[in-house]
């Protein structure tokens, strides 16, 4: 786990480590009988914006966290090498970097810059250059 995860974890766990709700104290709970209702609905109204903010402060919190995991899987992802056009003669799966992440994709034709990829029936074959395939495996895993 990177630097970055670990600092955001740790910002969260201490966020709801100092938003943890106590049990109110029973010695309290006649006061509210003394107060007006007016007094009541601001402190009701208080509390509601408190919790409000303190929804948003923790979204933000876990948005980091997220943000910081994924940071850290494109790093990974974008430092893995590119495959050698002459590992791929053979192949039988190639592994594909692509926008949304890595697959495997079973190979059909090896061409001169692309890799030609099989489809479910009726879909068009895809074709993956070169330089994003980043593993090669010769024998059907199953």
């Amino acid at each position: 786990m990177s630097a970055a995860v670990q600092r955001a974890e740790e910002a969260l766990k201490e966020w709801d480590r100092m938003h943890t709700i106590a049990p109110t104290d029973p010695g309290m709970q006649s006061m509210r009988f003394h107060e007006t209702q007016a007094r009541r609905d601001a402190e009701l109204t208080t509390y509601l914006n408190r919790l409000g903010r303190e929804k948003r402060e923790r979204e933000q919190l876990v948005r980091a966290v997220e943000k910081a995991r994924a940071e850290e899987r494109r790093a990974a992802r974008d430092a893995l090498e590119v495959v050698d056009p002459a590992r791929l003669k053979g192949a039988r799966l190639v592994l594909v970097r692509r926008h949304n992440g890595l697959s495997w994709h079973q190979v059909v034709r090896v061409n001169k810059t692309t890799v030609t990829c099989a489809a479910a029936p009726g879909m068009d074959q895809p074709r993956f250059p070169h330089d994003s395939i980043v593993d090669v495996r010769r024998e059907d895993p199953a």
